[in-house]
């Protein structure tokens, strides 16, 4: 990948260099951007695959990737991202929902007794 990057960037310096040449202006050299990586979320996701046999319907096919789609948390973390969340407000929910969660196994041991 770096190495794509690098090339990349070589080409769009030659060309920057050939637009100077005709122009006889100067342009700014251009500057590959940084290649970012998917972060931890990334790492647990799993590629959703679904074949389809032959003679099997194609609305089977699709809700079957539909299912998997779900199973794979792929559309949670989508809504997860679609703002920006400090690590304060993460830490802040995180805690909300194990207090939720003791609350209700208080209340389920309650009721078995």
């Amino acid at each position: 990948m770096a190495a794509f990057v690098q090339g990349v960037a070589a080409a769009k310096v030659s060309a920057a260099t050939k637009a100077q040449s005709v122009c006889g202006t100067a342009l700014p050299t251009p500057v590959a951007a940084p290649v970012r990586s998917a972060g931890k979320a990334a790492l647990n996701m799993v590629r959703v695959v679904v074949h389809v046999n032959d003679g099997e319907p194609v609305e089977m096919a699709i809700r079957r990737f539909k299912r998997e789609v779900l199973k794979s948390g792929h559309l949670m973390e989508i809504r997860n991202r679609r703002y920006y969340e400090p690590p304060s407000l993460q830490k802040q929910k995180f805690n909300a929902s194990i207090k939720r969660k003791k609350a209700i196994a208080k209340l389920l041991r309650g009721m078995e007794q």
